[in-house]
């Protein structure tokens, strides 16, 4: 009689306890923030990559020019 009583009173205290414990009461862990700064991260760079590409193909072009002058006075 006396330990059904004593279950009784020490069953919701533990189950309180579990289920209040810090960051089980939270929810999903809110990660939106990291994802956003991954996703800029990642588009930054291939933006710089694709303006590297850009000055580079430019350069090669002047570069081009540069030579087919160069041949065309020597031939």
């Amino acid at each position: 009689m006396i330990s059904g009583i004593i279950f009784t009173l020490i069953n919701p205290l533990a189950m309180a306890a579990i289920f209040m414990a810090p960051g089980l009461q939270e929810g999903p862990a809110e990660t939106f923030n990291y994802m956003v700064a991954g996703f800029v991260v990642i588009f930054g760079a291939m933006g710089l990559y694709l303006v590297s590409l850009a000055t580079r193909n430019k350069n090669l072009s002047q570069d081009l020019e540069t030579l087919q002058k160069i041949d065309e006075r020597a031939g």
